[in-house]
């Protein structure tokens, strides 16, 4: 992000099903690493909700890496 503020979180789903919920953020250029793997089948939804809860205007990378079965 290019503003941090300790208020703001997100939640991710997949499919309708919360996998996280009000995860907090990290200050711009750190990672936050979830090294469990869920699967997600074709077509199925993936969700990243952010709550911007500090109403602050700010800029939002995100990174999603997918392991794909071939």
């Amino acid at each position: 992000m290019s503003a941090w503020n300790y208020e703001d979180n997100w939640d991710l789903k997949a499919g309708g099903i919360q996998l996280f919920t009000t995860v907090r953020t990290k200050e711009y250029g750190e990672h936050k690493f979830f090294n469990v793997f869920y699967p997600v089948s074709g077509g199925q939804s993936i969700s990243l909700i952010f709550h911007n809860d500090s109403g602050a205007s700010k800029v939002l990378w995100v990174d999603f890496n997918i392991l794909e079965n071939s």
